[in-house]
């Protein structure tokens, strides 16, 4: 999954539609108008254009979503292969850890699905007019939506990551860490 091909995929599903769906807006003249609260927001002047976006969009989103749904799952599986594997040879204690990372991962998984199935689910409601609210309210909470699935996978790492939240308040010096035993070697010339 993380060898160098791979994780090329994994990029380009990431980065090249939402170049080419920003590129898209290059095509349509736009033009500044001033909202009720006197902020400058640039529209399309070709309404159906807008539509065309929003549906390029959306089939965007669809591909990432499904893209995270495969590799989550295949990690997944290949955890349980891993851990069926392990099961003859390891003790008892460290199955019970394996499982409580795999539930762990699952659950930092789950999250990120979860939170780039809501932006789908939110651009699906306002293309098929489910949801009825103006384009200003729509960038807002697709905004808040990006902004939340742009930042979550720190602080789910802070989060679900043992070694990492200790080494991190060993930094910030709310929890004592473990001295390296000194040796007091001394040479005599």
């Amino acid at each position: 999954m993380w060898n160098s091909k791979r994780l090329r995929i994994a990029y380009a599903v990431q980065f090249i539609p939402g170049m080419l769906a920003g590129t898209a807006t290059l095509f349509d003249t736009t033009q500044l108008y001033r909202n009720s609260k006197n902020g400058v927001i640039p529209k399309f002047r070709n309404e159906n254009l807008t539509t065309y976006f929003f549906l390029i969009a959306g089939a965007f989103l669809t591909l990432v979503c499904l893209y995270l749904i495969t590799a989550y799952c295949y990690l997944l599986v290949v955890l349980r292969k891993n851990t069926k594997a392990i099961k003859n040879t390891a003790l008892q204690k460290s199955r019970t850890q394996i499982k409580k990372k795999e539930m762990k991962l699952f659950i930092m998984s789950s999250i990120t699905v979860a939170i780039q199935i809501s932006a789908l689910c939110l651009f699906v409601s306002y293309a098929t007019s489910i949801l009825v609210i103006s384009l200003d309210k729509f960038y807002l909470l697709y905004n808040a939506i990006s902004d939340i699935y742009a930042g979550i996978n720190p602080y789910l790492l802070w989060i679900f990551s043992d070694s990492l939240r200790k080494h991190i308040l060993i930094r910030m010096g709310l929890k004592k860490g473990r001295r390296q035993p000194t040796s007091s070697i001394v040479t005599v010339i």
